[in-house]
């Protein structure tokens, strides 16, 4: 083998091993893209909240607590959690979520996270028949439903997370 059949070779190793490392480089990137939210985190966040909001929807110390508590301290507990969950969203490196923000400044999956947090806690103490039966007037029914988000807001962003 002469050295001109040497050096053929190693050239075409050298672009074998530029094809090889070219290949790397895709993974690693689509590896490190930020996730974008999507169907798959819609899910994730309707599921995170049924499994806090189904329990704490039953238990009596919510209704007790929603019947005396004002609607004005209610709100102000759920802006306390908004706050929390803001700064976790925006400052946590637990997950490589994409900032979608809305408005400039308000993350999108904060937006998300309270929605569904707030439908499924509303619809599970209807269909668990805690409202009308146990909470009989809407603005019992509301702050029963606001109390029960702040936790069930929690559960949707963790199961989020945990993929």
């Amino acid at each position: 083998m002469g050295s001109e059949d040497r050096l053929k070779n190693m050239e075409e190793s050298i672009k074998d091993l530029q094809e090889d490392l070219r290949e790397i480089r895709e993974r690693i990137e689509v590896e490190q893209r930020p996730d974008r939210f999507g169907f798959d985190d819609f899910v994730q966040e309707c599921i995170g909240a049924l499994i806090i909001a189904f329990p704490i929807s039953m238990t009596e110390e919510i209704w007790e607590i929603s019947s005396k508590i004002s609607l004005g301290r209610v709100l102000l507990i759920m802006l306390g959690a908004l706050g929390v969950v803001y700064f976790f969203i925006k400052h946590s490196k637990l997950q490589r979520w994409e900032s979608q923000d809305v408005a400039g400044f308000l993350p999108l999956r904060l937006i998300t996270s309270s929605l569904i947090a707030f439908v499924v806690s509303s619809i599970t103490l209807y269909v668990l028949g805690v409202y009308p039966n146990f909470l009989d007037n809407w603005e019992w029914f509301l702050k029963a439903s606001i109390l029960v988000t702040v936790f069930s807001l929690v559960g949707s962003l963790g199961v989020d997370m945990i993929r």
